[in-house]
């Protein structure tokens, strides 16, 4: 991908150039976010490995779309609203508010 810019830099000043190649190249960069959430419980049974052979449930960012997330659980992968996703956690959270 940079190698394009390299075309336009032979024909412009090179400061201009210098800023073409910046912003191609941060449009072209892309940040990963991989956040690996412990599994403390199965089916209600608690598991007592050690964390390193726990489970986790992955939660990744979209390819493409900043509302939505990709969580991952073993095989199966799921795309989820990310404001839908916090606001089932939130309100699990308050189930024994009243307690």
């Amino acid at each position: 991908m940079i190698s394009e810019p390299l075309l336009i830099a032979d024909s412009v000043a090179p400061l201009l150039a210098i800023q073409i190649l910046a912003v191609v190249y941060f449009m072209s960069s892309r940040i990963e976010s991989i956040n690996h959430v412990e599994v403390y419980e199965k089916d209600g049974s608690e598991l007592n490995s050690l964390r390193s052979k726990k489970p986790s449930i992955i939660i990744r960012e979209h390819w493409n779309r900043k509302e939505f997330v990709v969580v991952n659980m073993g095989e199966l992968s799921y795309t989820v609203l990310a404001r839908d996703l916090i606001a089932a956690i939130e309100n699990a959270q308050n189930a024994h508010s009243g307690l």
